[in-house]
């Protein structure tokens, strides 16, 4: 929430659904994403 570009986005009351994708790797690894439309 420290990030402005990040806060706005969060805090926009213009979206109504989010996305969120996970991923792990064979080498353990877990990739996290999140969107917001």
């Amino acid at each position: 929430m420290s990030s402005p570009g990040h806060r706005k986005n969060i805090l926009t009351a213009t979206y109504d659904k989010e996305g969120v994708g996970v991923a792990g790797s064979s080498d353990g690894n877990v990739l996290i994403t999140q969107g917001f439309c």
